[in-house]
């Protein structure tokens, strides 16, 4: 989406997955140590990490989206680079060669699903995706989309209209 709608070239964004599933398995982990935690359904972690991830790319949104072309690209790509060389330095952080672990099925279930089994998490996944490619649908036909498609044709134009581009793109990045 990144890409195809703002024209930014973004080596790093596999860092922002692996940071939310580092924050989801890390809720798991707090459910399972703290009982009183497990009336949050499982089924809301994957919510409440992308929210969490979200926050981490407001952080890192200003300054990669200084510049465009190869230049964020380069700085993407440092960004991912950055947390491949931190992760084994940092075992308590990232679990080292053996990384987290958690059970997803403990706590409580959502309507009696439980997620224990594949079939389950699959339809999980599934409604993720397409609440997440719908919402990337209604984000291109409003304003902040448009503006998204104008910034990419001509950010001069854009900012003759009123948009502030690096503002625009900065968005952007957090939305992807």
């Amino acid at each position: 989406w990144l890409m195809g709608r703002m024209g930014l070239l973004s080596f790093g964004h596999a860092v922002y997955v692996g940071l939310g599933s580092y924050f989801a398995i890390y809720i798991l982990q707090a459910i399972a140590k703290w009982p009183v935690l497990a009336i949050f359904p499982v089924v809301f972690i994957p919510l409440l990490a992308g929210f969490m991830v979200a926050l981490f790319a407001i952080v890192l949104a200003y300054p990669s989206t200084l510049k465009t072309g190869v230049v964020f690209a380069m700085l993407s790509l440092t960004m991912a680079e950055l947390m491949h060389v931190l992760a084994p330095t940092w075992p308590q952080w990232f679990g080292g060669e053996a990384g987290l672990s958690a059970n997803r099925v403990y706590g409580n279930g959502f309507f009696g699903w439980t997620f224990a089994s594949s079939f389950q998490l699959y339809y999980l996944i599934l409604v993720y995706a397409v609440v997440a490619f719908s919402a990337l649908a209604y984000i291109n036909k409003t304003p902040l989309g448009m503006a998204i498609n104008a910034v990419k044709s001509n950010p001069i134009r854009a900012q003759a209209l009123g948009w502030n581009d690096h503002k625009v793109r900065q968005i952007a990045f957090v939305i992807a």
